[in-house]
């Protein structure tokens, strides 16, 4: 190929976005990337993940999603004979929910985990995977920050991550060393970055946050200017501008007297809280937020349109909104840690789903009595001790009959046929218990 075809074949890459190989070198989304944090908004505000958590209904939501995921058990199952899946015994649920390492709990992995998915600027989560000397054991997790982690490209191609370790200099990991928790992949190159999507409306979270504490610091008073017919020279003018700051500025010099020399006339200026709609607005970037996170606004605290008719819906809904960061967890477990096809990794969040109390106890009775679960089943979701005996065994109401059951003459007698029988005694009804309808009469 010459060179002029070279130079027009990148020209129409760039200008119809094709490539025809990775790039060489891939830092995060062109767009979204760590470097979008550094774009000017709207709000002229600066959104980073460490200014986005200082916004109370973001945090709340981040902490919403983590917390529940992180405080499930992650199950590891494998597919036994009748093609169901089943626990068995790994050291991968104790490093995965115990102690993935001398220094972390599992709660406090998988906290630092989904947080910076969902957090970083990079869009993902990574953990080192120690394993033993032939490689067929996972010995230990360990966690890296997203900001340290690098996307790269070798000459053939091949995807590998370089940690800019500032202490024992750069790392390079191949794939499969890390455990990776993807975020939202909305462009098919690389994981984008959730603040950096909604940096908008995180900037006019911020702004707002912003502008009633400045309202409140200058003592709930607007701002405003002097005005004189005066001609004040610059050095005298900064004096008194410096006076006045260091007289009435601030929360502990508000609602003083104001002595204003040679003819100075205050004029007050700005917007009014009321008249700027701020709790309005306050209010709506909750909701904002919350969609931009999936949650259903009772979630973050907004309960204004929630009632006890609808709230165990939007639970509901709570638990869908968990279910796409859970599944990128589990199958990067089960991709990376358990061996073969037939294991996978699950997060259990049936205790999400529970009721309250009469709701779950008519739900465990007719679950019992439907033969769907044992009593010791349900025993042991409540955490109860085991039942002996029948406890194991799955019992179904028999009650119910059908047509054909009781159109045939020729059937056992149920205990409960047998006590009727019995009852009824001299009253000539005896023996009619197994007989149909029209027989015996």
């Amino acid at each position: 190929m010459s060179q002029g075809q070279t130079i027009l074949s990148r020209l129409r890459d760039a200008v119809f976005m094709r490539r025809s190989r990775p790039p060489n070198n891939t830092r995060g989304n062109s767009l979204f990337g760590r470097f979008a944090s550094f774009l000017p908004t709207s709000a002229r505000q600066e959104v980073t993940p460490y200014t986005a958590v200082m916004v109370p209904p973001l945090l709340s939501g981040i902490l919403a999603i983590v917390d529940p995921l992180s405080s499930s058990r992650w199950n590891m199952l494998v597919r036994n004979s009748d093609d169901d899946y089943e626990p068995f015994d790994t050291p991968i649920d104790y490093i995965v929910n115990d102690a993935p390492n001398p220094e972390m709990n599992g709660f406090e992995f998988k906290q630092v985990m989904l947080a910076q998915m969902l957090l970083s600027d990079e869009g993902e989560a990574y953990a080192e995977i120690v394993r033993s000397q032939d490689g067929r054991r996972v010995l230990e997790l360990w966690p890296i920050p997203s900001y340290r982690m690098e996307r790269r490209r070798d000459e053939q191609d091949r995807l590998y991550y370089r940690d800019h370790n500032l202490g024992r200099g750069p790392v390079d990991y191949w794939p499969d060393e890390l455990l990776i928790f993807r975020g939202r992949n909305l462009f098919g190159d690389c994981p984008s970055s959730l603040i950096q999507l909604a940096r908008e409306a995180i900037a006019g979270a911020l702004a707002t946050q912003e502008f009633g504490n400045r309202f409140f610091s200058n003592g709930a008073n607007l701002g405003g200017f002097l005005e004189t017919d005066q001609k004040i020279p610059a050095d005298v003018r900064a004096e008194m501008e410096a006076a006045f700051a260091a007289t009435y500025a601030g929360t502990r010099e508000a609602h003083g007297v104001m002595m204003l020399p040679h003819g100075i006339k205050f004029h007050r200026s700005g917007i009014e809280p009321d008249k700027a709609q701020m709790l309005a607005v306050q209010k709506f970037f909750v909701v904002q937020i919350a969609r931009v996170l999936r949650l259903p606004p009772h979630v973050v605290m907004e309960l204004e349109r929630s009632t006890n008719n609808n709230i165990a819906h939007q639970g509901i809904e709570y638990v869908h909104a968990l279910i796409p960061h859970a599944e990128v967890a589990a199958q990067e477990v089960s991709r990376k840690l358990l061996p073969g096809r037939r294991s996978k990794c699950r997060v259990d969040l049936d205790w999400l789903k529970e009721g309250d109390a009469q709701q779950m106890a008519e739900a465990d009775s007719r679950a019992v009595a439907s033969g769907v679960w044992t009593m010791n089943e349900r025993r042991k979701r409540h955490g109860l001790k085991r039942v002996k005996g029948v406890g194991d065994q799955h019992f179904m109401q028999s009650g119910m009959r059908t047509v054909e059951w009781i159109a045939s003459a020729k059937h056992e007698p149920t205990s409960q046929e047998q006590a009727d029988a019995s009852g009824a005694g001299g009253n000539g009804l005896a023996g009619h218990g197994n007989q149909p309808p029209g027989e015996g009469t």
